[in-house]
């Protein structure tokens, strides 16, 4: 069954949510969906500030972790202050 973007990034949230970084490979087989569809969500999610990326500083691989971006404070234009 074919889940759309909304769907695939609403489980990407809540699984970044309860951990510190993923791989694009972790978060797939947890949503059970293909490598290439969650690194297109991924790459969406990152263009719109939702998620940070974060290269492979432990090993010689190429890997990229992601993690959800924190809310800075008093970023609401209409909060003011």
């Amino acid at each position: 069954m074919r889940k759309s973007t909304a769907e695939t990034m609403e489980q990407i949230a809540k699984i970044l949510a309860g951990e510190k970084m993923l791989s694009i490979n972790q978060i797939a087989k947890r949503i059970h969906s293909e490598w290439d569809t969650t690194r297109n969500t991924l790459e969406t999610m990152k263009n719109i500030n939702l998620v940070q990326e974060h290269p492979d500083t432990q090993t010689k691989r190429k890997s990229r972790f992601f993690n959800l971006r924190k809310p800075e404070p008093n970023t609401n234009p209409f909060n003011r202050v």
